[in-house]
C-alpha cells in the first residue's frame, strides 16, 4: 500500500522537476539576451541532481518498465528495455544522487539568498 503513496509523490516530483527546469532556461535569460552567470551555473548543476535523483528512483524504474511482461512482444520493445535497463544501471547510486542533491539545494538557495541581499555580487558573462 505504501509503494503506491510513493509513486504518487514520484509524480508529484516530477511536475516540480519541470517547473525548476523552466527556471533554470529562464536564468540564463538576462534583458533578452543568452548569458551565463554563477547563479545560473548553480541552478542547472542542482537542477541536474535534483533530476538524477528523481530519475533513478525505483518507482520510476517502475513506471517505466515495470508494467511489461515481454519486452519483445511490448510496442516499442527494445526501447523500453535499453531504457529500463540504463536505470537499473543508475538505480543502485539512487542514495549517492539523494546525498549530493541535499547539499546542492542547500547550496544553491543560500547563494542566491546572499544575491538577493546584496551581499555578493553575481559574476556574469553576456554573450
Amino acid at each position: 500500500m505504501l509503494n503506491n503513496y510513493h509513486r504518487y509523490f514520484l509524480l508529484l516530483s516530477l511536475v516540480v522537476l519541470i517547473f525548476l527546469w523552466a527556471d533554470v532556461v529562464r536564468a540564463f535569460i538576462y534583458h533578452g539576451s543568452f548569458f551565463i552567470g554563477l547563479g545560473s551555473v548553480f541552478m542547472l548543476v542542482n537542477v541536474v541532481l535534483l533530476s538524477l535523483y528523481t530519475l533513478t528512483c525505483h518507482s520510476f524504474r517502475y513506471l517505466m518498465g515495470g508494467r511489461i511482461d515481454a519486452f519483445s512482444r511490448a510496442r516499442f520493445g527494445m526501447v523500453w528495455h535499453r531504457l529500463v535497463t540504463l536505470l537499473n544501471y543508475a538505480n543502485p547510486r539512487h542514495g549517492f544522487y539523494a546525498w549530493v542533491s541535499m547539499f546542492s539545494v542547500a547550496l544553491t538557495d543560500v547563494y542566491i539568498r546572499l544575491l538577493m541581499a546584496g551581499i555578493i555580487h553575481e559574476p556574469r558573462w553576456i554573450a
